[in-house]
C-alpha cells in the first residue's frame, strides 16, 4: 500500500532538503516548497495528505496562517508544525486552527518520523472512528425502510427523508424506473428542506410538486437530473457534482470552501436489477459532503432500493394472485349461471312440449299448474338476468336510484309481509322504536326493498332447518361525517354462519360460501354484491358479524336521516 504524500514547507534550503530526504527514504511522497503562498498555491491544484511546516518564515505567512489556509482548501490535511518555540500558549492556539501535531527543533531523524507516523495513525483512528459510529447509527435507522409495517407508499418518502437527516441535506430527490416501461427513468417524489442561508436560493427541484407540475416549469434542471441519474444507475457507480462539475469522490476540491453547491447522484440497486437514483445536495453554509456521507447515501440507497423493489415484487405477486382469482371466479360464473339457466330452461322445454302434444287432451286443471311451472320459471329466468345487469351497472357506476324522504318502517313491514306470504313456514320478527321516534330516511323505497329481499331470501337459503330471522331497526346519533345521524338496520338468522375468511370475501360478486363439492344452495353470489352497492349508492355501509360456523349471522347495513327541514325549505 502506498505512504502519505507529504508537503515539506521551510524556508531555509538546507533544512528543507534534508527533510525531504530524510521523508523520501521512508517511502513517502514528498513535495518541498519554500514558503506558506506556495504552500497554498499547491494544495489548491494538488492534492496531499501531510502538511509538515516550519512555524517562523521571515518575509512569509508563518505556519499557523498556511496551515489554516490549506486546511480551508482541503480540511482532510494532516497538519504537522515544526518548531523551536515550543509553549503552551503556541500550541493552544495551533489547537485552534487545525494543527495535529509537533515537531520541537532540533530534533533527530527517528523523532520526525515517529511523531508524523504517530500523528497519521491517530488522525486515520479518530476519522475511522467517526465514521463507523456513522455507519452503525444509519444501519440501525435503515430497519424502518425494511420494516414489514412500513406501507409501500411510504418507502420513497421514507428513503429521502432519511438520506437528507443523515448526511444534513438541504434537498433530495428519488427518481425510480417506471415498473411497466423500462430504460424510462421517472421523477416518483420530490423532497425539499431548505437552511436559512438557502432561503431565495435556486432549488434543484420545486417542492414536492407533481411530475407534470414541475416538468412543464423545469424541464431542463429536471431533464439533467434524468441524465445523471441514468449515468449513475447504467454504470452502477456515484457521481458527485460540484457546483456544475463533475467530480472524483475522495478529490480534495469535495471539501474546498469556494465550494456552493454539491449534488450526489447514488444508484438505487436491487439483486442486480435497476430500481433508480437517489439524488441528494447540500448547499449554504455546509455545501460539501464528506467521504462518509457518501458512504452512508450508498447504504440508504441500497436499503431504499431493497424495500421498494421488494413492495413492487409483493404488488407485482398480488396482481397474479388477483388475475388467478378473477379467472377462477369469472369459471365458476359461468359455471354458476350456465347450471341456473339449464334448470329452468329445461322446466321450461319440458312442460311446454308436453301441453304440446298431439296425442294427449289435457284439461284445464292441468294445462293451468303446467303453465304456472313455465311462468315461474320464467320468473327465475329474468331474476338471474336482472342480477347480471345490476351489477354490471354497479361496476360501470350507472347505478341509478331516486332518494327521497321515506318511513323507513314502512319499507320493513313491506318486506316482511312479502316474506310471509312467499314463505309462510319462516318464523319471521319485525322489530323497531315508536314510530313517532323513527326519522324519515333518504332513499329509494324500490331499491331499499331489494336489499331487504336480497338478504332475508339470503338467511333464509343458509338456514337448513326452522329459519328464524329477526329484522331490527335503530336510529344512530348525527356525527362529523353524517350531522343529521343514521338509521342501522339488521337482519339476523339462525343459520349455517360464517368464518372471518368468509366475512371478508361474502359481499365480492361471485363469492358464494358453500363452494366446490359441499355446494347445497342455488344461486350466483350476485346478491350480496348487488346489496352493497345499493347501499353504498344511497350514501351508507353494509356489513356482517357473525360468531362463526353454525352460529347465525347478523347483516347491518346504514342509511342516512334525511334532512326534512331543508327538503320543506326547497318545496
Amino acid at each position: 500500500m502506498p505512504k502519505e504524500t507529504i508537503v515539506v514547507v521551510d524556508d531555509e534550503p538546507a533544512a528543507r532538503t534534508a527533510v525531504a530526504r530524510l521523508l523520501q527514504e521512508r517511502g513517502y511522497t514528498v513535495y518541498a516548497l519554500t514558503g506558506g503562498q506556495e504552500a497554498i498555491d499547491f494544495a489548491s491544484n494538488t492534492p496531499f495528505d501531510v502538511l509538515l511546516t516550519d512555524f517562523r518564515m521571515p518575509g512569509g505567512l508563518d505556519g499557523l496562517t498556511t496551515v489554516r489556509a490549506v486546511r480551508r482548501i482541503n480540511p482532510q490535511v494532516v497538519a504537522i508544525i515544526m518548531t523551536g518555540h515550543s509553549s503552551v500558549d503556541l500550541a493552544i492556539e495551533s489547537l485552534k486552527l487545525g494543527v495535529h501535531g509537533f515537531v520541537v527543533k532540533p530534533f533527530t531523524a527517528f523523532e520526525l518520523i515517529r511523531n508524523i507516523e504517530q500523528t497519521i495513525a491517530q488522525q486515520t483512528l479518530s476519522r475511522e472512528n467517526i465514521r463507523m459510529k456513522a455507519l452503525v447509527d444509519v444501519f440501525s435507522t435503515t430497519q424502518a425502510l425494511l420494516s414489514a409495517n412500513t406501507e409501500a407508499t411510504q418507502l420513497p418518502r421514507l428513503t429521502l427523508e432519511l438520506a437528507m437527516n443523515r448526511v444534513s441535506a438541504t434537498q433530495a430527490a428519488l427518481l425510480l424506473l417506471s415498473p411497466e416501461r423500462e430504460n424510462s427513468l421517472e421523477l416518483e417524489v420530490v423532497a425539499e428542506r431548505s437552511t436559512p442561508e438557502d432561503d431565495g436560493g435556486d432549488l434543484m427541484l420545486p417542492v414536492f410538486l407533481p411530475v407534470d407540475g414541475y416538468t412543464n416549469q423545469h424541464s431542463a434542471q429536471v431533464e439533467q437530473i434524468r441524465l445523471l441519474g441514468q449515468r449513475a444507475l447504467d454504470a452502477n457507480i456515484t457521481l458527485l457534482m460540484i457546483d456544475g462539475e463533475e467530480v472524483v469522490p475522495g478529490s480534495p476540491r469535495m471539501l474546498s470552501s469556494t465550494n456552493k453547491l454539491s449534488q450526489a447522484i447514488v444508484p438505487l440497486m436491487a439483486q442486480g436489477r435497476q430500481v433508480g437514483a437517489l439524488v441528494i445536495e447540500k448547499s449554504g453554509a455546509d455545501p460539501n459532503f464528506t467521504e462518509a456521507d457518501l458512504q452512508i447515501a450508498a447504504i440508504l440507497a441500497s436499503q431504499g432500493a431493497i424495500a421498494i423493489d421488494n413492495s413492487r415484487l409483493v404488488h407485482r405477486l398480488a396482481k397474479v394472485e388477483a388475475l388467478h382469482q378473477a379467472d377462477r371466479l369469472r369459471s365458476e360464473f359461468v359455471a354458476m349461471v350456465s347450471h341456473e339457466l339449464r334448470t329452468p330452461l329445461t322446466s321450461i322445454k319440458g312442460y311446454a312440449t308436453t301441453l304440446l302434444r298431439p296425442d294427449v287432451q289435457w284439461n284445464n286443471q292441468t294445462g293451468t299448474e303446467y303453465l304456472s311451472i313455465i311462468s315461474e320459471e320464467c320468473d327465475k329466468l329474468m331474476q338471474l338476468i336482472d342480477n347480471i345487469l345490476e351489477v354490471s351497472r354497479i361496476e360501470a357506476g350507472a347505478l341509478r336510484i331516486y332518494p327521497e324522504p321515506i318511513q323507513i318502517y314502512e319499507v320493513l313491514d313491506r318486506a316482511a309481509m312479502e316474506t310471509r306470504r312467499r314463505s309462510p313456514e319462516v318464523s319471521l320478527a319485525v322489530s323497531y322504536p315508536p314510530v313517532n321516534e323513527i326519522p324519515y330516511v333518504m332513499g329509494d323505497s324500490q331499491r331499499i326493498i331489494q336489499v331487504l329481499r336480497n338478504l332475508i331470501q339470503n338467511a333464509i337459503k343458509y338456514t337448513p332447518s326452522d329459519p328464524r330471522i329477526a329484522i331490527d331497526l335503530d336510529v344512530i346519533s348525527g356525527d362529523a361525517d353524517q350531522p343529521n345521524g343514521m338509521v342501522r338496520i339488521s337482519v339476523q338468522d339462525n343459520g349455517i354462519g360464517l368464518t372471518q375468511e368468509n366475512k371478508d370475501l361474502i359481499f365480492e360478486r361471485f363469492y358464494r360460501v358453500d363452494t366446490g363439492s359441499t355446494r347445497r344452495t342455488e344461486g350466483t353470489g350476485l346478491g350480496l354484491a348487488i346489496c352493497r352497492g345499493i347501499v353504498e349508492a344511497h350514501g351508507g355501509q353494509i356489513w356482517v358479524e357473525s360468531e362463526g360456523r353454525n352460529k347465525g349471522s347478523t347483516f347491518f347495513f346504514t342509511l342516512p336521516v334525511a334532512d326534512i327541514a331543508n327538503q320543506l325549505d326547497l318545496d
